[in-house]
């Protein structure tokens, strides 16, 4: 059986999300990575709380197992999702 989506779970038990700290520059990075797997299908979730920052990121698998697949049979170099 095939399943149908990975998924990635990074966990913080730190400040994360929820650290009040200004900084000297606004992050893109959760925004991108959205961004990304939405692209292909996929959803990334941030949740944040007082005990910390939880990252659930889940990927199609028939779209990633095709597009390795892909770059495998073409051998078209970089690409990036």
């Amino acid at each position: 059986m095939t399943p149908a989506a990975l998924q990635f779970l990074v966990i913080d038990d730190g400040g994360g999300l929820n650290n009040k700290t200004p900084t000297p520059q606004t992050g893109r990075g959760l925004r991108n990575m959205d961004q990304r797997a939405t692209r292909i299908g996929g959803t990334l979730q941030a949740i944040a709380s007082e005990c910390g920052t939880r990252i659930v990121l889940s990927l199609p698998w028939d779209v990633l197992s095709a597009d390795a697949a892909n770059k495998h049979n073409n051998n078209t170099g970089n690409r990036s999702v």
